[in-house]
Parts: C-alpha cells; structure tokens; sequence
C-alpha cells in the first residue's frame, strides 16, 4: 500500500510556536495507539501536512484501497492519502438497523481496522441522526427536504445547562452515544485509534445540534466526551472541535480546552482556488491562542503546500469531501496539483 506517502513536506520554519503544544492527548489514560497518533500529529504539526479523503459511497467487499473515493485520489496523484474519512451517518436513527445501513457502519469499522493497520489514519464524523427516531433526519427545518424538529434542550433542568437524567429526552441521547461507544470499543480492541470529531461545524444553522444557543452545544459536546471516555471507558480516541468561522469569537461556545486535542474548520472554496486559507488560520490564532493543532476537516480543492508555507498557515491535515454520490470533490483539485502535493 502506498499510505505512507501522508506528509507534505513543507518549511521546516514552524508556523506557530510548537512549544505551546502539549505532546500528549486530553483523554486521561488514552491507549498506546491514542497517544502515538497525536503525538504523530503534534511532532508535524507546522511543519508537515497530512492529506486526506473523506469516505461516501463504501464497496463492502473491497478492502481500504478499493473504496471509490481512495481510487479517485490514487487515480489523480498516484498515491493514496493515509487520513480517511467515514462517517457514522447510518449508524443511529430511525432506519439504523436495516440491513444496508447495519452493513454499511460495520464496514466503516472494518475498514478503520485495517487503514491503521497498514499506516493510515482513520477519522470519523458523525452526522446525528434524529435521536428520538421520529424522522431518519440530521437536518434542520429549512436545511433540507427531509427534517427533525428534535430539541435536545428537553434533556436539560428547566433554565439551567444540567442534565435532568430522568427525561425521555436524555435517554434518547446517551442510548445513541453508547451506540457510537460500542462502535470504538470494537477499534479500541483491536489496537486502533482514531480521529473524532462530534458535532461538527458549531454554530452553523442546518444540524439540530447547533441550532440552540451556545452553552447548550457545549454542554451537548462534553457530554458525550463524558460518556465515550468514562462511561464507555474509550481511551483511542483524538478529539476534535469543529467551530465555523464566524463563531470563533463567541467563547460560549467553546466546550472547553480539556476537552479536545484539535481545532478544525470548514472551507470549501471553489474549484481551483488552492489558497492557504490563511485569514482563517490566523483567525484562528487570535481567538484560540496557539494551545492547540488546526486542521483544515472539510474542504474542495486542497491547500498548495507552497501557499501554506508562505502564509505560515500549515494546517494538521486537509481533507476533501467525497468523489463519490456526486460530490465531486476531487476534481476540483487539478491532477497536477494532486500530484504536486501528495
């Protein structure tokens, strides 16, 4: 396999100081494999970019390099990104037991399995199906066709950002949660770790997380660290809050350091605009201090190793949105550029 190509080398010049990084991860008696990759991570971090993929469609009798979106990558570069995405999308809700949609978590899992045991990284988002399983819906009303309505706030003491644990609400949440726990169990014991971001893309307006006001989103996040950590007692994990941009100075947001190894953010620019993203890294900077890796977790076209280096903007790692279920993404990278970067 050729996942070991995941740097892009870049100036040696970091682009902030790496002594303000911790070398270890949040999670207190985080796995071997846990504290190996954000170490990995932390090492590089302003000097080296991993490069990505994010997984959609899944062949299920495929193994990691026959997935159609590594094949798009490979089929432009020649080379395989050692970061992939999945996505727990079908993991909870109200279809989560189908047949299709039990196949397809299962395969995420496998496929975690074997990318880290050939070198690469895995990484999971979660696009958080209605938790009461009214509708089979992530979105919000106005965001899509298909909506939820779900208010996680029902969870909570009236007036307050407690817990009230006797709410049918809260048994909706932390039964999904545990779902997603058991699915890390099975990575965790097979000796791999992982990158998660839960979620993501704060204070935007289309995910039924984000939707409320901002203390009870952070509230919302360190809950299910709580539960993954502690209650599940998952420990492979390096944890990864996700704010949008014009939320980084809102600090009600933010669930707190202790919390999560990683800042990332969203850009998607349009097709052949490889720019650094620099306003947002330096953005980043100034309300988030430098405490902290950045990563670019979603993007189109990729960040120029060349632009990065000249901006001092040198992310953790980038990672376009999927080839596959006509997204497209890849080929808003030019092949040369691909190869120039990969």
């Amino acid at each position: 396999m050729k996942l070991i190509h995941a740097l892009i080398g870049v100036a040696l010049t970091a682009a902030i100081s790496q002594a303000d990084i911790s070398y270890t991860p949040v999670t207190v008696g985080a796995t071997e494999s846990a504290a190996k990759l954000y170490n990995f991570l932390a090492v590089n971090y302003g000097s080296k970019t991993v490069s990505g993929i994010q997984t959609g469609e899944l062949n299920f009798t495929g193994n990691i390099t026959e997935q159609p979106d590594l094949k798009s990558v490979d089929s432009v570069s020649n080379k395989f990104p050692a970061l992939v995405g999945f996505d727990f999308l079908f993991a909870n809700g109200k279809n989560a037991n189908d047949n299709w949609y039990k196949e397809y978590t299962n395969k995420t899992i496998s496929l975690a399995v074997e990318l880290w045991k050939n070198g690469g990284i895995p990484a999971f988002s979660w696009h958080w199906k209605d938790p009461s399983d009214s509708v089979d819906a992530f979105y919000v009303q106005g965001a899509a066709e298909s909506y939820t309505t779900f208010d996680f706030t029902k969870a909570f003491k009236t007036g307050t950002t407690e817990w009230d644990t006797t709410t049918d609400t809260y048994k909706q949440i932390v039964a999904d949660i545990d779902e997603i726990s058991a699915l890390f169990k099975t990575l965790q014991d097979s000796g791999a770790a992982a990158i998660f971001r839960p979620l993501h893309e704060c204070g935007g307006a289309w995910f039924w997380w984000n939707t409320k006001p901002a203390a009870y989103y952070a509230a919302l996040y360190r809950l299910i660290y709580t539960r993954i950590t502690e209650t599940g007692n998952i420990k492979n994990l390096v944890w990864v809050w996700n704010p949008q941009t014009p939320i980084f100075n809102q600090a009600e947001w933010n669930p707190g350091s202790t919390y999560y190894d990683v800042i990332s953010v969203d850009i998607y620019n349009t097709a052949f605009n490889y720019e650094s993203n620099a306003s947002a890294f330096k953005n980043m900077v100034t309300n988030f201090g430098t405490g902290k890796i950045f990563a670019l977790s979603e993007n189109g076209p990729i960040p120029d190793a060349s632009l990065m280096q000249a901006d001092s903007a040198i992310w953790a790692w980038y990672m376009p949105w999927y080839q596959s279920w006509s997204g497209n993404f890849v080929s808003q990278t030019k092949n040369t550029v691909w190869k120039a970067n990969l």
